[in-house]
């Protein structure tokens, strides 16, 4: 019997009950190895050995877990930091698209044996251009945050605040209804977005809305650490924005509040 070769990608991609438990065990467990090697590797500048256990480790997760698994999507999105590191930011926004394609749960990408999707330009244009569209989770916000993050350093700046104020919006909106808006990486991916998204309408020119996010994430820090390091780091983040604006007395004052906050702490 033959079956219809749509149908096949679909299966490779997303049929997870052909797989015993221990298979996708192993190949959990295969796959973060290849990584934790890669990690060592690329510590120790060896980066083209990393590279290729990097991949190998992201092809394990698909061809035993699925390319639509959430272990390939983690991947991929550590395998598109690496490459922003090197500065191949093709291949960055690539597996970054990959990771974004997983964790929108895009059911109309169909895969290839090595993970890469077809069928799925229009979806990741209108991801772009209207992120509001997305499933508005922690994945999806971590994924947006890579992309911004990138498009940041290419220039592309109106994407990159397109997607940043999508983050802020999901992690708003999100209001501590779940625990896993309370780890302390998904409050430095919070953090980090809001400021993120500052810099980049203050590189934009949009000096009222880039004053208004700073000034929204050094109440966030007052509200989350109290007087600490923490917050008189945001404070200098909104000081430096004021010096940038010529504006030095707003910038002095919040200096101050800063340095009187350092004082405790020498």
């Amino acid at each position: 019997m033959s079956f219809p070769k749509n149908l096949i990608a679909i299966l490779q991609s997303s049929a997870l009950f052909l797989i015993a438990p221990s298979s996708l065990a192993n190949a959990a467990s295969d796959a973060e190895a290849y990584f934790d090697q890669a990690d060592k590797e690329n510590a120790d500048g060896s980066y083209s050995d990393a590279e290729n256990h990097y991949r190998q480790g992201l092809k394990t997760a698909v061809s035993g877990m699925g390319a639509m698994s959430s272990l390939a999507g983690k991947l991929a999105r550590q395998l598109g930091d690496f490459y922003v590191k090197q500065g191949r930011y093709a291949d960055a926004e690539h597996y970054y698209q990959r990771a974004l394609i997983v964790t929108s749960n895009y059911s109309e990408a169909l895969a290839d044996g090595e993970g890469d999707f077809r069928n799925v330009r229009g979806f990741l244009t209108d991801a772009i251009q209207n992120p509001q569209h997305l499933p508005g989770s922690i994945e999806v916000a971590n994924t947006l945050s890579s992309l911004a993050e990138l498009y940041q350093r290419q220039g592309r700046l109106s994407e990159s605040e397109r997607l940043l104020r999508q983050v802020v919006t999901i992690f708003d909106g999100a209001n501590g209804s779940s625990a896993q808006y309370y780890t302390n990486d998904a409050r430095n991916a919070m953090e980090q977005s809001e400021l993120s998204l500052a810099q980049v309408l203050a590189k934009q020119g949009k000096t009222m809305d880039a004053e208004k996010i700073f000034k929204s994430y050094v109440e966030h820090a007052r509200k989350r650490y109290g007087n600490s390091p923490k917050l008189a780091e945001a404070l200098n983040h909104l000081a430096a924005f004021y010096k940038s604006q010529d504006r030095g007395s707003d910038a002095d004052t919040v200096k101050s509040e800063s340095n009187e906050i350092m004082s405790g702490f020498r």
